[in-house]
């Protein structure tokens, strides 16, 4: 995103005619692809190292959410984005403003369950 800004990307398919939700879709669609590739590694390295706990149906279920958060935090990075002028300052900003709140509500729910 931030090279599709620093390119103005966006604005050069507007002026040939494209609508700018066409061009938000195909790139939510294009790192949808992308995002699989992680999700199943995870999915994989989670079936290797706990064989005995998780069988076809959770792992399933687990590659189908993770997917989706992944889906998700990538459309409220591109809606949060409009918030900023500077393409190198949202790339500074955006860690810390989506990862450090994740990072610490997933300790608050893990803890009591690795303890």
């Amino acid at each position: 995103m931030v090279k599709d800004r620093e390119t103005k990307m966006k604005e050069t398919l507007k002026i040939i005619g494209l609508e700018s939700w066409i061009y938000a879709l195909a790139m939510l669609a294009q790192q949808a692809i992308w995002m699989t590739i992680p999700t199943v590694t995870v999915v994989v390295a989670v079936k290797i190292f706990n064989k005995d706990y998780f069988d076809a149906k959770t792992l399933l279920a687990l590659w189908i959410l993770l997917w989706l958060f992944g889906l998700g935090l990538l459309a409220f990075t591109m809606f949060f984005q409009n918030f900023f002028s500077s393409p190198k300052l949202v790339s500074m900003v955006l860690p810390f403003a989506f990862f450090i709140p994740i990072g610490v509500s997933m300790t608050v729910v893990l803890a009591p369950i690795l303890s």
